[in-house]
């Protein structure tokens, strides 16, 4: 069948369709023809490419942020683009801006987006929203859709052609694809904190009453068990984006090691928070692993699903599939570059927040060098890198001390490597950046990164209750890592003085408290003098929660 066919007798499908759904009073502006035009998109797919895949996204009313269709191809899984419908009216033209916030949001992540409503079809190309491609299937306005003498528009045919032509890209820079992959998540964020914020069973179906319900008991689960912080909307939405989407991108790194093909990365990465076989690398992330286990039921990739994390979840899975890393991408990434780039693109907020500035290589070298040098002259000849001791890092960020600390030791027993950090990005980048020392046969060292607020009082006395929690348990692993004897205190802890809710409020009592070491006695303090900034600034905090572990250790070096 060719275009001029395919396209004649979409129009008389049309017509009978909306004729019947007028007469039985069912008819609406927008989702009356949408199976027509789900059938009518498959068809014209397979005239230019017989691989195309093409995915139909339910409406849930009310939430606005997903394409109605994406076009892949099933075979390398690259992405021809998304399609927007709109409601369908045979008299007047498309008015774009309505929609234009929408499909720039589209166009955002680098595809291509096709505008319709059943009978105009716009093209916008990614960086030209301002200077669309428009065809109608038949000239506007018109009587009846079915006329076999109604002349249609054949530039259609070479336009959709070439939207066929090509799907995507397989090579791409380390800050495109670090771009691509913030842009998807922010717009899951938006998705989470919309859905998680609306109330229980308030939902325009039952799966998405299902997803609220798994949101609301996630949030709870993570608050009581993780960090209270998280009971805040948009820092929950924030964690569990960053979380899902560079747990896809770990997972990505990982397996493109073994090359295969697109197919097989999309099973790998689809499997690799469950699989045996990658558990070793798994297992490393538990709050990770959690998280999708729980989340299991809503990023499914079975197209019945209705799940709203599904559509943007799924997106960058497919992304990851048709994407191939070179050899020094997974080797040798520059991971103060991809942290900064991809927050950059999520939220610049989040940067300046939480003071998450990196340290330079040859900085933390030196001061690496320095606290060896310290410790050796103060201890009479002790090393740093004794068998057993401790060494910790309380905002590790990428792990940039962490691997100083193991090129550093040349020589010496099976130190205890131990890194905290508050932002899931870092955390999974410092988890990625050990997996390739211990590629790379470094000498051998305990080393653990956790992902934990350290300035929380929750960290410091949680207790043991819901022990049998594995977010629990993971808190507990890292709160008996903060415990004295600590040989050294090392690392470079940011510096902000916009005190959100990672660490200030009620759940901050504990440093606080410590804080008032840095004040004049209680009687000598006047005005502004003892609430200046400067002694709220989350540098001054965890210098003042490191000094309390190294005056707690007989042998201890404090090096900030």
């Amino acid at each position: 069948m060719n275009f001029e066919q395919t396209v004649r007798e979409y129009l008389i499908s049309l017509h009978d369709y909306i004729d019947s759904a007028a007469a039985t009073g069912e008819m609406t502006p927008e989702l009356s023809y949408r199976p027509v035009l789900d059938s009518f998109l498959r068809r014209l797919s397979c005239l230019y490419c017989p691989d195309v895949d093409v995915i139909f996204e339910p409406r849930a009313q009310g939430h606005a942020g997903r394409p109605d269709w994406r076009l892949y191809n099933r075979v390398d899984l690259g992405l021809y683009g998304f399609v927007e419908a709109k409601g369908l009216d045979p008299q007047r033209f498309i008015n774009v801006e309505p929609h234009r916030e929408q499909i720039a949001r589209y166009l955002g992540i680098g595809h291509r987006v096709i505008l319709t409503d059943g009978l105009e079809f716009i093209f916008f190309e990614p960086g030209q929203i301002d200077t669309p491609y428009r065809h109608c299937l038949v000239e506007k306005p018109i009587e009846r859709y079915a006329d076999g003498e109604t002349r249609i528009d054949y530039l259609l045919d070479n336009r959709l052609r070439d939207f066929f032509r090509e799907s995507g890209f397989r090579h791409c820079s380390e800050e495109q694809l670090i771009r691509e992959m913030a842009v998807r998540a922010s717009a899951l964020s938006d998705c989470v904190l919309v859905l998680s914020r609306a109330p229980l069973d308030s939902g325009a179906s039952e799966e998405e009453n299902r997803t609220i319900g798994i949101l609301h008991d996630l949030q709870n689960t993570l608050r009581l068990h993780h960090d209270p912080v998280l009971q805040n909307p948009q820092v929950f939405a924030d964690f569990v984006a960053q979380v899902l989407c560079f747990g896809l991108l770990y997972a990505h790194r990982v397996i493109a090691r073994d090359g295969g093909d697109p197919l097989g990365r999309y099973e790998a990465i689809r499997r690799f928070w469950s699989e045996a076989v990658y558990a070793g690398y798994a297992d490393r992330l538990v709050p990770f692993k959690t998280l999708v286990a729980m989340l299991e039921s809503e990023l499914s990739p079975d197209e019945g699903s209705a799940s709203q994390l599904r559509c943007w979840y799924d997106d960058a899975r497919r992304l990851l599939a048709h994407v191939q890393l070179r050899n020094v991408q997974r080797n040798s990434p520059d991971y103060h570059a991809l942290y900064e780039r991809f927050l950059t693109e999520f939220d610049p907020r989040t940067r300046f927040d939480f003071g998450a500035f990196y340290t330079p290589w040859e900085l933390a070298g030196f001061t690496v060098g320095t606290a060896k040098a310290v410790t050796e002259s103060t201890f009479n000849g002790r090393s740093l890198f004794e068998e057993g001791n401790k060494i910790l890092d309380p905002c590790c960020g990428t792990g940039t001390f962490l691997e100083q600390l193991v090129k550093h030791s040349t020589s010496g027993g099976a130190a205890h490597l131990v890194g905290f950090e508050i932002l899931p990005v870092p955390y999974a980048l410092a988890h990625y950046r050990m997996v390739m020392l211990d590629m790379a046969n470094v000498p051998e060292h305990s080393i653990e990164v956790y992902l934990t607020n350290t300035l929380s009082d929750e960290f410091v006395d949680g207790g043991n209750d819901h022990a049998d929690n594995v977010l629990r348990e993971e808190l507990q692993r890292a709160r008996n890592c903060a415990q004295p004897p600590i040989v050294l205190v090392i690392g470079n802890p940011p510096s902000s003085d916009s005190f959100g809710p990672h660490s200030s409020g009620d759940n901050f009592a504990t440093i606080a408290q410590l804080l008032d070491d840095f004040r004049p006695a209680e009687e000598e303090r006047h005005s502004r003098q003892n609430i200046q900034k400067q002694i709220r600034n989350d540098f001054m905090k965890f210098l003042r929660w490191s000094a309390e572990r190294v005056l707690a250790s007989d042998m201890g070096v404090l090096a900030l």
